[in-house]
């Protein structure tokens, strides 16, 4: 039996052998934005997220033990490094957004692979039909398949289609890590 595998018997008198799953979670909560929300001033333009994890609500508790933490608050990006190809990252993003006009339309894209083949995937795109402040959360997830993903740093970015003052404010987002098999 390799290293990580437990037995598990296959109802025909006989016992296998396979990885079990193994999850863990983190929570970054912000406390940064809260009094200075990110200005999405340029219509079409995507600015970085940023999330000083000082928030009250931030747990660590629950993670992987053999993880690293899996956003970098230095850098505000972030590190799969610790991970394996073929673990997958669950995010929840939470956010509150501020329009000022009406019909205007926030996304939020994660930029993966910085520094080396970056690719975009985007998140979530909603159109508010009135000005005023709205929670964005949403929830997507990012698998290690190959090793540009696994090795390089990634970012969360926002935009909005109207070149006002229209803001972001980070509340956190809960990173869950889902392993198959021992570190």
């Amino acid at each position: 039996m390799a290293n990580g595998q437990i037995f598990v018997a296959d109802g025909a008198n006989s016992i296998t052998t396979e990885t079990p799953l193994r999850m863990g979670w983190w929570d970054y909560n912000d406390a940064g934005t809260a009094g200075s929300p990110i200005v999405l001033s340029s219509a079409g333009t995507f600015f970085d997220l940023t999330n000083d994890g000082l928030g009250p609500f931030s747990n660590k508790s629950f993670k992987l033990p053999e993880v690293a933490d899996v956003w970098d608050v230095n850098t505000d990006r972030f590190d799969f490094t610790s991970l394996k190809l073929g673990d997958v990252v669950n995010l929840r993003i939470d956010t509150t957004v501020t329009t000022n006009g009406a019909n205007d339309v926030i996304s939020i894209a994660m930029e993966l692979g910085l520094g080396a083949s970056p690719y975009t995937l985007n998140v979530v795109e909603r159109g508010y039909r009135y000005a005023g402040t709205h929670e964005l959360v949403t929830m997507f997830s990012v698998y290690m398949g190959d090793t540009n993903t696994l090795n390089n740093p990634a970012k969360l970015k926002a935009a909005s289609d109207a070149g006002t003052t229209n803001s972001v404010v980070v509340n956190g987002w809960f990173v869950e890590v889902m392993s198959q098999g021992s570190f």
